[in-house]
C-alpha cells in the first residue's frame, strides 16, 4: 500500500487560507469543542503573538510568547456573555512538527495541550461559546482578518470537533484539498503570501518506549491499581484522496496484577487469571480497520496475524497491533524465602490504540482497542531481592471465541 502524499498549507510570508462553512458555527453549539492543529513553527525571527486558527471572535488557536523568547500556546474563547478566557503556557518546539490542542467545556475549562501534555486548564464560565460573527467563516495561518498576527510556518491541519475524540459525534477538518466535515465540502480561499507545499514525512510526534513500571520505596507500600506508561503517541494518519482525515492514538499503562510482601525463609504465592492477546468486538476490529486505512479483503486470520500501522505511513511508528483470539492463562506469584522481608509487585503492559476519523458528508468514526502484552514485569524493594521474585506459568485456563476477519 503506498503512502499518500501529504501537504500543508506553508505561510513564508504574511497571509492566511479562509474557509467558508456552517460546520464551525453548528459544532460551537455544543458543550465541548476541542481544536487539534499540526503545525512547524519557524524558530527565525519569531513574532509575539501569531494565529494558527481563528474563528471570528468565537475562539482562536495561537502562538505567544507572554513578552519573553519562548514560543508557547495561547487559546482564547469568548462565550455569549462577551467573557474572555485564555492563557500562554507551555512551550512548542521549532523547526519540527508539533500536535497543539484547546479543549473548552461549558461551565468547567480550558485546556491546552503540546504533543499529548496538558500544559494549562483554567475554569470558564457555564455560558455557551459566542456564535461567530461572520457565520461559518475560518482562517488558518491569521487573524480572522485575514492580515493581523501572522502564522510563520507550516500548518498541516486543523480538526475541530464537539468533544473528545472518541465521544465525538461532528467533525470539521481544514486541509490543503479543502475542508471536510459531516456537512461535505468547501475549498479554501488562499490570501496573501499563503501557499501550499509537498512533505516528504508527514507529521509524527515522536513514539516514546514504555516506562519501566514502578517499584516499591519500601516494604508494604501500596502500589496503585495502573500507571501511565509514557506520554501519549499521536499521529496524523492521512487519507489517500482528501476525503477522510483520521487521527491515531496510542496510550500506554502499567496494570498491577498482584503485590506480595514475602517474610524470610517462607513461600507466598498468588494465583490470577492473565489475559493476553486482544479482546475485541467485530465492529471495533472493523473500525479500526477502516480508520488505519487496510486494503479492501485484508484478512488477519484467526490465531497470530498483525496488523501493522505503518501500512498506513510513519516513518516513525512500528509498533504492531495483535488481532487475535483473547487467551486467559493462570499464573501463579510467588516471593520466594527472601533474606529479609520482600515486597514484590507484577505488572502488565496495556497499550490502548485509538483512532478518530472525520468522513466527508458522514459521520465521525472512532474505535478503541486495548492489547495486553504476553509479557510482565516485576519490581520490588529491596531492589537486591529481584532474585526471590517468581512468575510460574499454568496450563491454558479458558478462551475466548476467536476473532473473525476484517471483511472491509
Amino acid at each position: 500500500m503506498n503512502a499518500p502524499t501529504v501537504s500543508a498549507f506553508d505561510f513564508p510570508s504574511p497571509g492566511a487560507v479562509q474557509f467558508n462553512a456552517g460546520a464551525p458555527a453548528i459544532i460551537l453549539k455544543a458543550g465541548t469543542v476541542h481544536v487539534l492543529a499540526w503545525i512547524y513553527l519557524d524558530s527565525a525571527g519569531l513574532p509575539a503573538d501569531q494565529k494558527v486558527f481563528s474563528l471570528s471572535q468565537s475562539l482562536i488557536l495561537g502562538v505567544g510568547t507572554g513578552g519573553g523568547e519562548v514560543p508557547m500556546l495561547y487559546p482564547e474563547v469568548w462565550d455569549s456573555a462577551g467573557n474572555r478566557y485564555a492563557f500562554n503556557a507551555g512551550q512548542i518546539p521549532t523547526d519540527q512538527w508539533s500536535l497543539v490542542e484547546m479543549i473548552w467545556t461549558q461551565g468547567q475549562s480550558l485546556v491546552g495541550l503540546v504533543n499529548g501534555v496538558q500544559v494549562q486548564s483554567v475554569p470558564v464560565s457555564g455560558n455557551p461559546l459566542q456564535q461567530p460573527v461572520a457565520d461559518g467563516t475560518c482562517y488558518v495561518g491569521a487573524f480572522w482578518d485575514g492580515i493581523s498576527f501572522p502564522f510563520c510556518g507550516m500548518v498541516q491541519s486543523v480538526l475541530l470537533t464537539n468533544g473528545a475524540d472518541q465521544t465525538a459525534t461532528q467533525g470539521f477538518v481544514l486541509q490543503p484539498p479543502g475542508a471536510i466535515s459531516n456537512w461535505g465540502p468547501s475549498s479554501p480561499v488562499f490570501l496573501g503570501g499563503a501557499s501550499t507545499v509537498t512533505l516528504d514525512t508527514p507529521p509524527s510526534t515522536p513514539y516514546v518506549a514504555p516506562d519501566q513500571p514502578p517499584s516499591p520505596t519500601c516494604v508494604g507500600e501500596q502500589m496503585p491499581a495502573t500507571v501511565a506508561a509514557n506520554t501519549p503517541f499521536t499521529m496524523l494518519v492521512p487519507g489517500t484522496d482528501g476525503s477522510t482525515y483520521t487521527i491515531l492514538s496510542i496510550s500506554q499503562a502499567w496494570q498491577q496484577l498482584v503485590e506480595l510482601t514475602g517474610q524470610p525463609g517462607l513461600d507466598t504465592g498468588y494465583e490470577v487469571d492473565v489475559t493476553t492477546g486482544v479482546s475485541i468486538t467485530d465492529s471495533e476490529t472493523q473500525t479500526l480497520g477502516v480508520s488505519l486505512g487496510l486494503e479492501a479483503g485484508f484478512d488477519i486470520g484467526v490465531l497470530s496475524a498483525k496488523i501493522n500501522v505503518t501500512l498506513s505511513y510513519s516513518v516513525s511508528f512500528t509498533e504492531e497491533l495483535s488481532i487475535s483470539e483473547a487467551t486467559t492463562i493462570a499464573k501463579k506469584f510467588e516471593i520466594d524465602k527472601p533474606d529479609v522481608t520482600t515486597t514484590g509487585v507484577w505488572w502488565q503492559g496495556v497499550p490502548t490504540i485509538t483512532t478518530f476519523q472525520v468522513i466527508d458528508n458522514m459521520n465521525t468514526v472512532g474505535a478503541s482497542v486495548q492489547d495486553p502484552l504476553p509479557e510482565i514485569a516485576a519490581t520490588v524493594y529491596p531492589p537486591q531481592s529481584q532474585r526471590t521474585l517468581k512468575t510460574v506459568a499454568r496450563p491454558l485456563a479458558g478462551k475466548a471465541e476467536a476473532a473473525r476477519p476484517l471483511r472491509l
